[in-house]
């Protein structure tokens, strides 16, 4: 055997060799690939939060009667609904008694398209001997505005006109556990035997806000009864404290409008039940 055709042996067992590990490394980095590709595929079909999931309805009823506004146009009546549809069959009940309402006969409509119907069956009603007709609206919107895995907050505004020289609106929250499947009162969030230091702490803010005196009465401005400052249980937890909302006529007079008072987690971070604390944690991680 020559000395080259030794050599020659030798590289091609060298390349062999070389290909191996080659295919080898290249089978390894592929399987490291497939794994890392799997693990990434169950993380993005992980829920990232636990919150109930849901879907909006949109109710628009118009009534086939226009109104004159003068100068060759018209306008109309309508009804208008947009809320939230739930699978879980307590909070549509929730969602349900806050749009329905209670007809002539003390009956509550059955569903939202009912109430729609009675709605403009009343302008059109009405309308027939009304010298000075104008049209009526009628618009509510359910929205949800906190959702997190202890605390489910909806917010309700509506406004209508029937008629007369303005018509009403407002907001109003309300508030759900879903670990209870209960509504979430004022009680479940603060401590019962310390509502009396939020008392004193909202009063104190709502002085400021409203540029009363420490001691200055309320009577003169104020509807509250026997001028003593008092909470309502139109309330909702937001990132940075609990916010409660007066309607038109409920302290003050239509012409002022809505009062919102705003209480900051600093002026009651002592007082929160073990509830509230992690209803707080989790909205303000959002």
């Amino acid at each position: 055997m020559t000395e080259g055709g030794s050599m020659c042996r030798l590289l091609q067992r060298n390349h062999s060799l070389l290909f191996v590990c080659l295919c080898t490394v290249a089978c390894l980095l592929s399987c490291k690939g497939e794994q890392a590709n799997k693990t990434s595929n169950i993380d993005e079909q992980e829920p990232k939060t636990d919150t109930l999931t849901y879907k909006l309805s949109h109710v628009r009823l118009e009534s086939e009667k226009t109104v004159d506004m003068g100068s060759g146009g018209t306008d109309t009546t309508y009804f208008d609904v947009v809320y939230p549809v739930f699978e879980n069959k307590e909070l549509d009940n929730l969602v349900m008694s806050t749009l329905l309402s209670t007809d002539d006969q003390g009956k509550t409509h059955r569903s939202v398209e009912e109430e729609g119907k009675a709605f403009i069956s009343d302008f059109d009603s009405n309308i027939q001997g009304d010298p000075f007709p104008r049209p009526w609206f009628h618009q509510m919107n359910l929205k949800v505005i906190q959702n997190t895995k202890h605390y489910l907050a909806f917010e309700f505004s509506f406004s209508q006109y029937t008629g007369g020289a303005h018509g009403n609106y407002g907001t109003i929250y309300k508030n759900y556990a879903p670990q209870k499947k209960d509504t979430l009162a004022l009680e479940d969030v603060i401590h019962q035997q310390k509502m009396s230091i939020l008392l004193k702490n909202a009063e104190r803010i709502f002085r400021h806000q409203e540029n009363i005196g420490k001691n200055q009465s309320l009577d003169d401005e104020f509807f509250f009864d026997d001028g003593k400052f008092a909470l309502n249980n139109n309330f909702v937890l937001d990132k940075k404290g609990i916010l409660f909302l007066y309607n038109v006529y409920e302290i003050k007079p239509y012409s002022s409008g809505i009062t919102k008072l705003h209480i900051p987690y600093k002026a009651i971070d002592t007082i929160m039940t073990d509830l509230g604390q992690q209803i707080k944690k989790e909205i303000q991680k959002d």
